[in-house]
């Protein structure tokens, strides 16, 4: 009767919920009061049941980090050694670096066999210069002799001769490798790229292709 008499006066309180921390906690109680026993009556403690209930508390999602725009150079080599599977594969790597470029993105190609020939200037990757960027692509044949050297002094020239500079700046080199002229001059042409800021990444193609260069 107590209880019914309680609930009549008094209806279940606003649940109480706290959200400070990793976690959620949110209790409710039956009553918001009950009535002081009478006098002579023997109740000394009365039961009142809540609920608890913890969980994880809710996360805003965070935006994913902004990529910074890119300069980059690659440098394809179109040695006589690169012929058949190998500049097809070439191709296909450059045509997906192109697909994935930001429009904010600058990209150059440079290409080389015994010299080196710049086959697309620094452009931005909307959709014109990706147009561009890849017709510049499948016109690539393999012949002549290798001048790795030669494909990075030109890289570079490009990367210090910018006005204008994005954040990141890196030179690839696509390559087999099969140049041993070039190791003379790999200090001095990396030297240049630490100086202009600029990292340099090289990738192999081909079974046969010198992983020591």
């Amino acid at each position: 009767a107590v209880g019914a008499m309680a609930s009549a006066a008094n209806p279940e309180p606003e649940p109480i919920v706290g959200t400070d921390g990793p976690i959620s906690i949110n209790t409710k109680v039956e009553y918001a009061s009950l009535p002081k026993p009478a006098a002579g009556s023997g109740i000394v403690t009365q039961r009142v049941f809540g609920l608890v209930t913890v969980q994880a508390a809710q996360q805003e999602a965070e935006a994913p980090a902004e990529r910074q725009p890119m300069d980059v150079v690659a440098i394809l080599d179109v040695s006589g050694s690169m012929g058949g599977r190998k500049i097809q594969q070439v191709q296909e790597a450059t045509r997906f670096l192109i697909s994935q470029a930001d429009p904010r993105d600058r990209l150059s190609i440079v290409t080389f066999n015994q010299a080196a020939n710049r086959a697309l200037k620094l452009s931005k990757m909307n959709p014109e210069g990706k147009d561009n960027a890849n017709v510049a692509v499948l016109r690539l044949t393999a012949g002549g002799g290798t001048s790795i050297a030669a494909g990075l002094d030109m890289g570079l020239d490009i990367m210090e001769q910018r006005r204008q500079k994005n954040k990141v700046a890196s030179i690839l080199v696509l390559t087999d490798g099969q140049d041993a002229s070039t190791h003379a001059r790999l200090p001095s042409l990396i030297s240049r790229a630490e100086r202009a800021h600029c990292s340099i990444y090289a990738f192999g193609f081909g079974a046969d292709h010198d992983a020591r260069l």
